[in-house]
């Protein structure tokens, strides 16, 4: 019989080496301006009172499932569920919610470095993070059936 473990994808320890403490450290700022610890000047928007922290603790969760995915998947399992779900949550707040968004387009004029931006419709912005949304949360229900599927298929 196969090891379990090679039917899992691995993520090189390089690349947790190097992006855990990226994604915990950009984490913990956001937190961190969220709650005045750390200052920043930003126009206030009501929507900073929970979309800083919201991406903070994905952020972090992103870390954390970095750090610990070599150490023990099962640990690991609940930050990288959180940090999807917040994520693609964010996603389909934009694309679903309540309340009007405005949105902003730019386009490159002569270069990269030269741009002109404009406003553009409600609705193109909301269908544009729609398209986004719905097709993660098609590919998280796919994941979870197949999961479920799986785990149902091993009980025998």
């Amino acid at each position: 019989m196969e090891n379990d473990q090679s039917k899992h994808l691995e993520v090189p320890w390089i690349v947790t080496f190097l992006l855990g403490p990226l994604f915990l450290g950009a984490g913990i700022l956001l937190l961190g301006t969220s709650f005045g610890y750390v200052p920043a000047e930003y126009a206030w928007n009501p929507i900073h009172t929970w979309m800083i922290p919201l991406g903070g603790v994905t952020f972090m969760c992103m870390g954390m499932w970095l750090f610990l995915v070599h150490v023990s998947r099962k640990a690991a399992q609940p930050f990288g569920f959180v940090a999807v779900f917040l994520f693609i949550g964010a996603f389909n707040w934009v694309a679903f919610g309540p309340g009007e968004r405005q949105f902003t387009a730019q386009m490159a004029i002569n270069s990269p470095l030269e741009s002109t931006g404009h406003i553009i419709p409600d609705i193109q912005g909301r269908i544009i993070f729609g398209i986004f949304a719905g097709g993660m949360d098609a590919l998280i229900l796919c994941g979870w059936y197949l999961a479920l599927r799986k785990k149902k298929n091993d009980g025998r």
